[in-house]
């Protein structure tokens, strides 16, 4: 019985030893990719510069960018102790990975639950009531309790202040509410984007009467293809780039682009009853007045380069969501066992400061460093027994030896040298 939990204990550790070694290498390498990934999320990516604020908040994304930036680090430093504790099982390493392994949890549990899984469903809930609101079946009666449930939920308020937020950016950044349509930054679809069609100008689209866009007007507003935005000097050239580069489709996914973005321009004016949250914002009579010209807005250049970084924004979100939350929940399940592994090697394994007994009973045999050493000779002619003879050593030395009983001429010996 002794001798079989002995064995199964062996079995234990060295599978626990194994797992660490392994895997945390492994997590190195994944860490790394996370970390490069957050990275490239929170510098690179279009929606980190800060003329696109408004949607950020939209997507909560400032939390779950830096959650997951943070988690980066903290798993690669858990990867190299853990490592390190796999070849030395030094308990102040275990226990400063275990830490490490515990934060990075933490934060990819933020990343999981708190962030990603809400902004997915508010996402997708987005999508249903722009694309089915106001439409036939049983889709339109879903999306019109969804608008229902975002709109008590603060919603509506959140996306009218991401549009009043952009008006702000793509005409005039420097006025309390809305401004005027000139604005410092002065953005405009090019000649080239814009449709051949001269009554897309912004000024034809003051008022909006039961989407009355045209369909040739929204479908050349929400184009798959690049449409390409020009600024005024004082604005930020990113805003422009971004703006022209990035509100577009991403390849294989021109359809969900084109309807999204065409929704948006036809129904999120009164989707949102945002004449209604604007109004309400206004703090005197002089803001109430502007609200029109926001309207204009959204109806004009402005509204169609909104809703097109909207499509945009929301397919980002579902093509990069799923990814995070994947490797966040395949990273945890590895971090769990790897905790279990180090608890179970630090307080069942071996001790570290004891030596192997194999390795103690090999040092045992090896002779002593002062030990003499024997040779074999042959006895010289008529030598006899208890004589004297000089014989040479293996190293050229010259000296005597007693010939042994029983030994005669021709015959081999052994001597100490």
């Amino acid at each position: 019985m002794a001798e079989s939990e002995s064995t199964c204990r062996w079995l234990c550790t060295c599978l626990c030893e194994n797992y660490l070694d392994l895997v945390n290498k492994v997590l190195f390498v994944v860490g790394l990719v996370f970390f490069l990934f957050a990275a490239w999320i929170c510098f690179m990516d279009p929606l980190s510069d800060p003329s696109w604020e408004s949607m950020q908040d939209l997507g909560n994304l400032s939390k779950t960018k830096w959650a997951a930036l943070a988690a980066g680090p903290l798993i690669l430093i858990a990867a190299c102790l853990g490592i390190s504790f796999a070849k030395q099982q030094n308990r102040a390493v275990g226990c400063g990975y275990m830490v490490c392994i515990l934060l990075a949890l933490i934060l990819q549990f933020v990343v999981v639950s708190v962030s990603t899984g809400g902004i997915l469903t508010d996402i997708q809930d987005l999508v249903d009531v722009t694309l089915h609101f106001n439409t036939e079946g049983e889709a339109s009666k879903k999306a019109e309790k969804l608008e229902e449930k975002m709109a008590k939920a603060g919603k509506a308020e959140v996306i009218s202040k991401t549009f009043r937020s952009w008006a702000k950016r793509w005409n005039n950044p420097d006025s309390e509410f809305v401004g005027g349509l000139d604005g410092d930054y002065e953005c405009r679809f090019t000649q080239e984007s814009a449709s051949s069609d001269s009554s897309l100008a912004a000024d034809n689209f003051i008022t909006m009467v039961e989407s009355s866009r045209r369909l040739e007007d929204v479908a050349s507003y929400c184009t798959p293809k690049e449409k390409t935005v020009k600024c005024g000097k004082s604005a930020p050239s990113s805003f422009a780039k971004t703006t022209s580069e990035y509100c577009m489709a991403k390849a294989s996914h021109e359809k969900e682009f084109t309807n999204f973005c065409s929704a948006c321009i036809t129904k999120w004016w009164d989707l949102w009853d945002m004449e209604k949250l604007n109004k309400e914002k206004a703090e005197d009579g002089s803001e109430q007045e502007k609200v029109p010209k926001l309207q204009n807005k959204f109806e004009g250049d402005p509204g169609a380069a909104y809703c097109r970084c909207m499509s945009r924004f929301v397919d980002s979100i579902q093509r990069h969501y799923p990814q995070i939350k994947l490797i966040c929940n395949i990273l945890a399940i590895l971090e769990l066992i790897l905790l279990f592994s180090t608890i179970w090697l630090m307080m069942c394994g071996p001790d570290p400061e004891e030596s192997s007994p194999e390795i103690e009973m090999n040092l045992g045999q090896q002779p002593a460093s002062g030990a003499p050493q024997r040779q074999t000779v042959i006895c010289p002619e008529n030598a006899l027994p208890g004589t004297p003879v000089m014989v040479t050593t293996n190293d050229g030395r010259m000296m005597q030896a007693i010939v042994p009983e029983g030994v005669g001429p021709g015959m081999p010996f052994q001597i100490e040298v």
